[in-house]
Formats: structure tokens, C-alpha cells, sequence
């Protein structure tokens, strides 16, 4: 009986390991005590953060209930967090200061945390450099040779992303089949720099989303991955589609919007000129920057058969009269006053303004985005 007894315990045991449901995150995080902090799911739709208050020798401890690996935040703030890949049954142990977490911290008990740490160590050696280059540049604001400073910044600049991304191919060949090789696609230098375009690094995503289908079939981080994967490829054939169809020789298609009169106008009614169709609107300041450049090239070659047919995205009619009588914009307007979800910015799939076609006689799209001096070269050579 006893043998019996020992033999289902071991059983019972082996079971218990195999299939657990939990993990616990703890350690010591020195200049805490006292403080409070925060445990959060990162790809969580209901973002809730668990917290705890560091005990005064500096410890706390998290434990999540979970059956799959989960991508974790710990954090003091947006801007003192560490990011963790938590599998069950592991017994993570950090070791940090609790005013840099990133720049100082150490985990043991997570072979994915400890990849994803490699990947945070090198970024941020990166991101500092950065921030040399910032140093520089702000000690540099009164200097005459300024100009040539910002060429050499720029290009050391471009050097540190490069070196960054070059790091993260690198370390997605060799660990594409872990869950840190998810989170090597989605690395930052900043808020606004993604290392990775998704469009054109679409290869590096599917390297690892097919990776990540074998090895974790069924878990969120997987089917998050899996969807953004999808979505983007189908952005790809789209753009690919709408390149053909408003490319380079395809023929322009026909807008026929009212003009501030109240008159329609159509864009066909121009053949036989070149035209430049130009998306805008009032409150868009990039595109009130580039205004005067196009009534330039308007005086410039319109005697010579260029126009302009202007499509305005605004939202009243006030506003769009004003900015063009206040930019002195004598050419063709036209706008039906939806904003973005203004009839002809959707037949020509505008993202974004201020943007552009430069159209021939004949109605074939000859430029895209022709902007400064680009625009007057183009017509220059047209015009010679």
C-alpha cells in the first residue's frame, strides 16, 4: 500500500509540473521600498494591471493565473518598465534599481525573458547613442557650420539604425520559432521609429508568424501576430492594386465634385492641359506650406497650358473659401465637404494630404507627389 501510495504521489507530481497554471514574477528591486508597482498583460484587451507595494527589504511577488505564455510589463511608469515573455509553471526573479528598470535589471528563471533582455540591452545601448547625437546637435544651435553638422548626425544616425536592425535579422534567423522573436518585430528607437516597416519587412513578420503557428499554435500572442500578419498582406495587394490603378501611364479617373459657386466641375472637362490634382484643405498645414509653391508654378507655366484642379477635404464651407481666398488659389476647386470621407479621397484611396497627381493632355497620371522644386523641374521639362 504504501508503494502504492508513493507511486501516485511521483504520478500526481509529474502531472502538476506538466500542466501548470500559473507563474510568479519576484525579486528585489532596490529603491523601492514603499513603492507601488505595476504588472500589466501587454496584447491584454482589458489592459487591468495587478500591483503590489515593494516590501521594505525591497521584494515583491506576482503570480498570474494562466494555462499559455503570456507578454508581461512590469513598470513603475510609462517610462520605467521592463518587458517579460512568461511561460507557466516558470518562477521569474528580477533584480533591478527601481529608477532605471530597464537600464539595470537582470532575470533568471525565463529563458524568453532573458532573450527578450538581450534584445532590450542592445536597443537601449542604441537609444543612447541617439541621445548623444540630440546632445550635440542642441550644443550646436548657434554654431555657422551647423548644416554640416546635422549631415554628419544624419548620417551616424542612419548608421545606429541600421546597426539595430541589422541586430534584430540577425537574432530573428536565430530565434524566429521563440516568442521574443515576436517581440524583436515590434522594437522602437522612439515613439515614432519602428525598426521594422511591416510593408516592406512583410518577410520577417511571416518568418516568425509561421514559426510561432508550429510552435504555439493556439495562443494569443500567436493569433495577434497571425491576424496583423494577414491584415498587412492584405494591405500589400491593395497597395499593389492601387499602384496599378493609380500608377504611373494609367489614365486618371474622373471627379465630378461642386465648386464653391455651387457649380459642378469636372476633372475631364480639363483634357487637352496639364493638370495638377492636388488633395487639401484648409486646416492641413503641410498643405497651406505648399500652396505657394504651386501658385508659383501656376503663374509660371499656365500661360503655356498648365492647370490646377484642387480638392478640398475640409468640413465647411467657410473654412474652405477663406483658405483659398487667404492663399490667393486662382485656379479650380472643387469639394462635396465630407473630410476624409469625401467621394473622390476615397476613389483615389488618399491616406494622407497633401497629396497629389500630376496628370498629361491626354489624362495618363506622368507625377505623384511632385512637392518644391520637384514640381517646377517636372514642369520645366515639359515645358522646355
Amino acid at each position: 500500500m504504501r508503494k502504492f501510495l508513493y507511486l501516485f504521489l511521483m504520478l500526481l507530481l509529474a502531472y502538476s509540473c506538466t500542466n501548470a497554471d500559473s507563474f510568479k514574477i519576484n525579486g528585489k528591486i532596490n529603491n523601492g521600498a514603499g513603492k507601488t508597482i505595476y504588472l500589466i498583460e501587454s496584447v491584454s484587451a482589458k489592459q487591468v494591471a495587478d500591483s503590489t507595494i515593494i516590501d521594505k527589504n525591497n521584494e515583491f511577488l506576482f503570480t498570474v493565473n494562466t494555462t499559455e505564455p503570456k507578454d508581461m510589463i512590469l513598470y513603475f511608469s510609462m517610462n520605467n518598465y521592463i518587458r517579460l515573455i512568461v511561460k507557466p509553471g516558470e518562477k521569474v526573479k528580477i533584480t533591478a534599481d527601481a529608477n532605471n528598470l530597464l537600464g539595470t535589471y537582470n532575470v533568471e528563471g525565463s529563458e524568453e525573458s532573458s532573450l527578450v533582455r538581450e534584445l532590450n540591452k542592445h536597443l537601449l545601448n542604441n537609444m543612447n547613442r541617439l541621445d548623444s547625437l540630440n546632445i550635440i546637435y542642441n550644443n550646436n544651435q548657434n554654431n555657422p557650420k551647423l548644416d554640416s553638422i546635422i549631415v554628419g548626425l544624419t548620417q551616424t544616425s542612419n548608421q545606429i539604425l541600421k546597426n539595430e536592425k541589422d541586430f534584430l535579422i540577425s537574432f530573428i534567423n536565430e530565434h524566429k520559432s521563440t516568442l521574443a522573436g515576436y517581440i524583436a518585430l515590434s522594437q522602437k528607437l522612439s515613439q515614432r521609429v519602428s525598426i521594422f516597416d511591416p510593408v516592406k519587412d512583410i518577410k520577417y513578420f511571416e518568418m516568425v508568424d509561421s514559426s510561432l503557428t508550429k510552435a504555439y499554435p493556439n495562443i494569443k500572442i500567436t493569433q495577434l501576430l497571425n491576424s496583423f500578419v494577414e491584415k498587412t498582406k492584405m494591405r500589400i495587394k491593395e497597395e499593389q492594386e492601387n499602384s496599378k490603378r493609380f500608377g504611373i501611364g494609367a489614365i486618371a479617373p474622373n471627379i465630378v465634385l461642386p465648386t464653391p459657386k455651387g457649380d459642378t466641375l469636372s476633372l475631364y472637362s480639363l483634357r487637352g492641359k496639364y493638370v495638377l490634382l492636388d488633395f487639401w484643405a484648409a486646416w492641413c498645414n503641410p498643405c497651406r506650406a505648399e500652396n505657394p509653391n504651386i501658385v508659383a508654378n501656376y503663374k509660371k507655366f499656365h500661360s503655356k497650358g498648365f492647370d490646377v484642379f484642387q480638392v478640398s477635404l475640409d468640413r465647411t464651407k467657410e473654412d474652405w473659401v477663406k483658405a483659398i481666398k487667404d492663399d490667393r488659389l486662382t485656379w479650380h476647386h472643387v469639394s462635396d465637404l465630407k473630410f476624409w470621407k469625401s467621394s473622390a479621397a476615397q476613389l483615389y484611396k488618399i491616406q494622407s494630404i497633401p497629396a497629389s497627381f500630376l496628370i498629361d493632355k491626354d489624362g495618363k497620371i506622368i507625377g505623384k507627389n511632385l512637392r518644391g522644386p520637384a514640381l517646377e523641374q517636372k514642369l520645366s521639362e515639359i515645358f522646355k
